[in-house]
């Protein structure tokens, strides 16, 4: 059985381990079930214990985004590594995930 990557913290949600190809799946399900906590709320997700991130991550992002946002919340991204950071920049969608450099 794999291990848990998602972890609800004080004020949202920690990751942990690689955001890849081979994981979104199973990170989208686990965030989801842990950002129905949220409801109504801003939930912000670390990315403070990732080991590992590819462009996988981004579509993670902006899956969990919509998903908030269909169901009143609000999600802020933390700890974003550098590398996502600049994917997200060239794909232009740093202000619709509201991230801060």
């Amino acid at each position: 059985m794999a291990s848990k990557q998602c972890e609800i913290a004080a004020d949202g949600i920690v990751l942990s381990g690689s955001v890849v190809f081979g994981t979104v799946a199973s990170l989208y399900a686990e965030g989801c079930a842990l950002l129905a906590d949220f409801q109504g709320k801003e939930c912000a997700i670390s990315f403070n214990r990732i080991d590992q991130v590819d462009s996988a991550a981004l579509t993670l992002m902006l899956s969990w985004l919509r998903f908030s946002a269909s169901r009143g919340m609000q999600v802020r991204f933390l700890a974003v590594p550098s590398g996502l950071y600049r994917i997200a920049e060239l794909s232009g969608v740093v202000d619709l995930l509201q991230l801060e450099s």
